[in-house]
């Protein structure tokens, strides 16, 4: 009999747990865990603890276990083409959007390193500094305007010395430590969602009841477009149509003696203008009692003799 070497064992017992992570819960959620240290992710897991499971492991042992569980679970297959990179899966039966806001709640400061692209805007920002003035120079190869207070050195203005999607080189990471910032965080970042079966984006996670609403009435908006551009006529585009085939019917009549009941008060304005008039002076009427009854009573008011 082969024994297995203890490497080999400890392969077939983490693909065990893992089947049965994905047959114990429904959802799960892939996070970039790029940067994020092993005290972050404990941190993590006891913030979670009873309501998900955070698993970390290698990829193409992942992978393996979802394939070879394809027959019982072939949904979870569509997993496998995200699973690159750092990441680590997070598996719940719980609200998506709680453990997501959990997991990216838990972030950690951390200083600029050289060679790591900005994911923010970093602004070093006005006033003292507490340097020496021999670092005038320094200051100066990076363009930041200073002066001397005091017998130190002073930034004149904020200076944006990084914008996102700028690589730090070595002079931004050595200042920014000098002055003791740190301008990035590190955390969890998620990048796709697996429940009940559907794999999307994790970025539908932030869409509001209002989003949505707008998403689909800009739907029903082209839909309504195609139905009145081809004459195909469908559900969001027949409202439109039979609009205007009463603005086309309410046309002939007022150009012709043929009439109908919609079109009577149009054609009875059109033969006597003077409706128009009537029709719009009669609010006036109303809007003027008010101002004659305030008119009134301030006249009455100053017969009183000025006694009140």
């Amino acid at each position: 009999m082969v024994q297995l070497s203890k490497k080999k064992l400890e392969k077939q017992k983490f693909m065990a747990e893992f089947i049965s992570k994905t047959k114990k819960y429904e959802n799960v959620i892939l996070f970039n865990i790029d940067n994020v240290g092993s005290h972050q992710l404990q941190q993590i897991r006891m913030k979670l603890r009873g309501t998900a499971e955070v698993v970390c492991g290698k990829n193409t042992i992942m992978k393996k276990a979802i394939k070879d569980n394809a027959e019982s679970n072939p949904e979870l297959v569509q997993l496998c083409e995200p699973l690159k990179n750092n990441v680590c899966l997070v598996f719940t039966n719980e609200s998506i959007t709680e453990i997501r806001d959990v997991c990216v709640g838990l972030t950690v400061p951390a200083a600029a390193k050289a060679g790591q692209i900005s994911d923010v805007k970093v602004v070093i920002p006005a006033g003292g500094t507490g340097m020496e003035p021999t670092k005038t120079s320094f200051f100066q190869a990076l363009g930041i305007p200073t002066r001397i207070t005091r017998g130190a050195v002073d930034i004149i203005s904020p200076w944006t010395i990084l914008n996102v999607g700028d690589k730090v080189n070595a002079s931004h990471a050595s200042l920014l430590q000098m002055l003791d910032i740190k301008p990035f965080v590190f955390g969890m970042k998620p990048t796709v969602v697996y429940e009940n079966g559907t794999l999307y984006d994790a970025s539908i996670l932030d869409l509001t009841d209002d989003d949505l609403k707008q998403k689909m009435q800009e739907g029903i908006k082209n839909v309504a477009a195609i139905g009145m551009a081809t004459g195909i006529p469908n559900a969001a585009s027949v409202p439109h149509s039979i609009v205007n085939a009463f603005k086309n019917l309410l046309s002939v009549a007022c150009a012709t003696e043929v009439t109908f009941k919609q079109a009577e008060p149009i054609k009875e304005y059109l033969k006597d203008p003077s409706k128009f008039a009537s029709a719009v002076a009669a609010p006036a009427k109303e809007d003027a009692a008010p101002e004659e009854e305030e008119e009134s009573e301030s006249s009455s008011d100053a017969g009183l003799g000025g006694l009140f």
